[in-house]
């Protein structure tokens, strides 16, 4: 700082006499001049910290502020009625995944051999098939193998439960019942044990790109989220293996709806299969077929 600016800075804050101006201007500062100079300085300073110490003060209350808005929000929305807010988990890139064994291509490159009608062949690339996870299912685990189609689809097999294919990304067309809601976007299928009048497992693929979550909607009205491995292109689906809570394997408990929600938490899909399967004899467990 120069002297002229200090002498400015001084008179507005505490005159002085023109004497002691002088002394400052001409030869050396008076002593008492320079230490009320000093003080200034050191002031300022002090000042420059306070106002830091305010604003951080200031930036901390005000993230205080927001989080407790935001638990607030967390807290109050199940009374009011608002869904949860969903993040998509991060897709697997899938030729970065493990490349099947022989045995396992050689199985994929066996589906649909000798049908009848070349419309039914998904024409998969069995020599593209790669592992993409494993997936604990109750008391198994369960490895996931999938490969792509010379039509942009997929085939999936889930080890010890079953599989199926869409040859393309075409969408079905056929009617839909009841409050259904292009149903197709979640290709679920139902292992039932013999005789029993529940499931066990729902299994299969998610085909929106918009997806973000997936919950199993029982006949009490409760409802689980079903955890969704993505993965990249050129497969770009997701899929899922639930175990059905013991809980929920009793009349009246039982899994009713299928429901796909986008990532604020409204409605993209709503699959009633496992209701509608509930009215028919029990079966095997199902292969899903070419779509």
């Amino acid at each position: 700082m120069s002297g002229d600016e200090g002498l400015s800075r001084l008179r507005a804050a505490n005159p002085v006499a023109q004497e002691q101006v002088d002394s400052w201007v001409g030869g050396d500062p008076d002593p008492e001049l320079l230490a009320r100079l000093l003080l200034i300085r050191a002031s300022s300073r002090r000042g420059a910290n306070v106002r830091s110490w305010m604003w951080r003060l200031r930036r901390h209350r005000a993230f205080a502020v927001v989080a407790v808005a935001c638990l607030c929000i967390l807290v109050a929305a199940p009374a009011y009625g608002i869904r949860e807010l969903f993040f998509r988990s991060p897709e697997l890139h899938f030729n970065s995944t493990l490349r099947a064994p022989p045995i396992i291509q050689r199985r994929f490159s066996d589906l649909f051999r000798g049908v009848p009608s070349t419309q039914m062949d998904p024409r998969v690339l069995p020599l593209s098939t790669r592992r993409v996870g494993s997936l604990v299912v109750g008391d198994q685990l369960v490895t996931l193998w999938v490969a792509p189609t010379a039509g942009g689809g997929f085939c999936e097999e889930f080890s010890g439960l079953g599989g199926g294919c869409h040859a393309t990304r075409a969408e079905p067309s056929g009617p839909v019942s009841g409050d259904e809601q292009q149903p197709w976007l979640i290709d679920a299928a139902l292992v039932r044990p013999s005789e029993a009048r529940y499931f066990s497992v729902i299994f299969g693929a998610i085909l929106s790109p918009s997806a973000a979550a997936l919950e199993v909607v029982y006949e009490d009205g409760a409802y689980d989220l079903i955890p969704i491995t993505w993965v990249s292109s050129p497969i770009d689906a997701g899929f899922f293996a639930f175990d059905v809570p013991l809980a929920h394997r009793t009349q009246g408990r039982r899994p009713a709806s299928l429901t796909l929600l986008d990532a604020s938490g409204s409605v993209i899909a709503r699959n009633n299969e496992p209701a509608q399967a509930l009215l028919v004899p029990s079966a095997p467990p199902p292969t899903k077929t070419s779509r």
